[in-house]
């Protein structure tokens, strides 16, 4: 107790005294009792009372309370800790909430996290973002409106190119929709556009509906389209032919457009019904590898010393392509038939060599890998070709390695030796096509690049060829049989005739009337430009350079076009009309300098040999802590060599020659592959996952078109803010 409270209690039983002048303090405890305590201050003195009253007065002591307790020590204060201040706006706030929940793939219920409502609440709610799981589902659908309206904007007036391809994610069946077109810069813009999940069959008028209508979204007709990019599945390909169809005028006696959607196609035996659906083009089944040997027949003579007959050749019965100009087979996926074509006469020899390598996986051959740091083979896939040919340059590295003596002597069954011979071949065969995958794989291919790339890869062909490399000649005979459908379109044509690596003065990779054709068509697209812009344009000269060099690909392409003599076209078999002075440009294409397609190609660093060992410029790295050979089997994917851009090529032309600059954006962005409509299926599953396989086609497609188009997240944002927010 305070000593204020202690003197208080103690006057309670104190008597004052005063004689005379003088004042004395007196116990008064016992004040009654006859024999009273006769203790007495002069002066008072709490403590000495409180003394006295323990020593004598233990009773009046406890009654008084004055026993001492143990205070207890006053609870410390809490450091003031001051709240640290955020660099936000109030946009960066709505934006990143956005981002959060479409490109870092987080469900609508984060903000529930205990997590978030300790960080990202606080913040969230300094910018006026604080919003529940379903405000936020609302916040998603409100800008998905406004990008699409964003999209619409794009590309009015303009003409697009349409991606399409098919897969399936966790059981339920999706179809993609990309488009790209040069902007004004010329560069080349890809947008996704939807995906659109299939609950109906696959059938080519499904599909055709499904592409109408989801282009209807974004204001983009049939008559603005150049060029559809798709797989080699005959849905594909018809439903593609029935949409060329849907732009075609039609008279009023003849049937409405609802009603051209049910005609049905004739298709080949070979892909049976027209609801063949092929699901992704990463899928290869058996009716798509054709050859003229029977199923169970191999052309394998690898152990008796002999490579096969050289004279099979692959059968291609694939349906016919449609005869219309925007029909684009997706390189890519015909590049990967190329090499099921061949693949599939080997497989017994694969599936011997697959088997030894699946033995290197068991427990205790894994243990002697690890001891020694090796890696394990690679696992095939079945769906990818390339993992094959990895799988046969691992084993050609293993070889140099004297880990794989001490392996062999662990488990004898693992001997290859009956086939290194084929190993090698294959390697040597399809290293070019598997270089030619990886420069497939970019986001945008123009088809001349396409055909520059596969036409180098069909002169290493032919080179091996020379060196009984049957393998070699097989995958040449299918590759030249196979461009026949992808070079067929117009838009394939035109686009070598806009590359001075194809059309120059004395080529012949493009015939006269295949010159004739491409002027009448370009003409023609001329004028279906300045329909959809509504804004004429001008012709002026065009002033040509370009530079020459030889190589052994270039001697291949002069006797593959039969080069040896100059033809010219004659300008009065031409179209004779308003467009003379562009026809007159045109014409002048077809006296460029020649422009090699071998300048800055990386194969010819990167060939391979008859060699036991690979070339180590290819499948080693050099001096890389923490990798091995084994990690570099990407052959030739390495090379910076710079090459020809034809993109870049017309850009230095805009204004030297603007109405055949615009002509050649159209053309040079038509897509060679539908690549970016595979990678937006590998998105789907960041989407689509076990916790969120109750999500609706509508929440998807409106998830998948901010997520795909994050670049126009801001401008998003900066419209809903204006409209909603304020």
């Amino acid at each position: 107790m305070s000593r204020k409270t202690q003197k208080e209690k103690i006057l309670q039983v104190v008597e004052e005294v005063k004689t005379g002048e003088i004042l004395s303090y007196r116990c008064a405890v016992d004040i009654d009792n006859p024999h009273k305590c006769s203790y007495t201050q002069k002066q008072f003195i709490a403590g000495n009372f409180k003394r006295h009253f323990q020593t004598n007065h233990p009773d009046a002591f406890k009654v008084l309370a004055l026993e001492e307790t143990k205070e207890e020590e006053p609870t410390p204060k809490k450091p003031k800790v001051g709240k640290l201040p955020v660099d936000i706006e109030k946009r960066d706030g709505w934006l990143g909430l956005l981002q959060l929940v479409t490109c870092n793939n987080l469900p609508f219920k984060f903000i529930e996290w205990s997590g978030a409502k300790t960080i990202l609440r606080p913040v969230l709610k300094a910018c006026g973002a604080d919003k529940s799981r379903h405000e936020i589902a609302e916040y998603v659908r409100t800008a998905a409106t406004i990008i699409r309206e964003i999209l619409r904007s794009k590309f009015e007036k303009r003409i697009v190119n349409i991606k399409i391809d098919s897969a399936s994610r966790r059981g339920r069946s999706v179809f993609g929709i990309n488009a790209q077109y040069a902007d004004a810069e010329g560069n080349v813009q890809i947008r996704h556009l939807a995906v659109h999940e299939m609950i109906e069959r696959q059938t080519k008028e499904n599909l055709a509906k499904v592409i109408v209508e989801e282009l209807g979204t974004f204001g983009v007709d049939t008559d603005q389209i150049f060029a559809i990019a798709h797989d080699n599945g005959a849905n594909m390909c018809a439903s593609v032919k029935l949409l060329k169809s849907l732009s075609k005028p039609v008279s009023d006696e003849e049937a409405p457009l609802s009603n051209m959607l049910v005609n049905e196609f004739k298709l080949l035996d070979e892909y049976g019904s027209d609801e063949y659906d092929c699901a992704c083009s990463e899928e290869v089944t058996e009716e798509t590898v054709q050859a003229t040997v029977d199923e169970n027949e191999e052309v394998d003579d690898f152990e008796n010393g002999e490579d096969g007959s050289p004279d099979i050749l692959v059968n291609d019965d694939d349906i016919e392509e449609p005869e219309i100009m925007n029909s684009i087979r997706c390189g890519a996926h015909t590049a990967q038939l190329v090499a099921y074509d061949v693949i599939k006469l080997y497989k017994t020899r694969l599936a011997k060599i697959n088997k030894i390598c699946l033995a290197m996986h068991h427990k205790v051959n894994r243990e002697l890998f690890l001891l020694h740091r090796i890696p394990l083979p690679p696992k095939v896939n079945e769906t990818r070709w390339g993992v094959w040919f990895i799988l046969q340059r691992y084993l050609q590295i293993l070889r140099t390695k004297p880990f794989l003596s001490t392996l062999q002597a662990h488990d004898p069954t693992l001997d290859l030796n009956t086939h290194w011979n084929f190993i090698d071949r294959f390697c040597e065969a399809f290293e070019p096509l598997y270089v030619l995958t990886l420069k497939l794989q970019k986001n945008h291919v123009p088809l001349s690049d396409f055909y520059a790339d596969w036409l180098i890869c069909q002169a290493e062909l032919h080179a091996m060829k020379g060196k009984k490399n049957t393998l070699a000649a097989k995958l040449l005979a299918s590759m030249e049989k196979r461009i026949q459908k992808l070079s067929s379109s117009m838009a394939f044509k035109a686009s070598l005739y806009l590359d001075p690596r194809f059309n120059f003065a004395g080529s012949r990779r493009l015939s006269l009337s295949d010159k004739k054709d491409v002027q009448e068509y370009l003409i023609a697209l001329n004028d279906r430009l300045g329909t959809v812009e509504g804004i004429p344009a001008t012709a002026e000269v065009d002033a040509e350079t370009s530079s020459n060099n030889g190589s052994f690909v270039e001697d291949y392409l002069t006797d593959f076009f039969d080069e040896g003599s100059v033809e010219t076209s004659a300008c009065s078999s031409a179209k004779a009309s308003a467009n003379e002075s562009l026809l007159f440009d045109l014409k002048k294409l077809e006296n460029r300098e020649k422009v090699n397609i071998t300048i800055g190609n990386p194969i010819d660093s990167c060939k391979s040999s008859n060699n036991s060992n690979p070339p180590s410029s290819c499948t080693t790295t050099k001096n890389q802590p923490g990798k091995s050979a084994f990690h570099s089997t990407k052959a030739g994917s390495g090379s910076t060599s710079s090459r020809f851009d034809v993109l870049e090529y017309w850009k230095k032309r805009k204004f030297s020659s603007p109405r055949i600059y615009r002509l050649a954006m159209i053309v040079l962005s038509a897509p060679s592959t539908q690549i970016t409509v595979e990678r937006l299926f590998s998105q789907v599953k960041f989407i689509l996952t076990d916790s969120r396989n109750r999500l609706s086609d509508v929440s998807i497609k409106d998830i998948m078109i901010l997520k795909m188009n994050e670049d126009l997240l801001g401008e998003v944002v900066d419209i809903l803010l204006e409209r909603h927010i304020g």
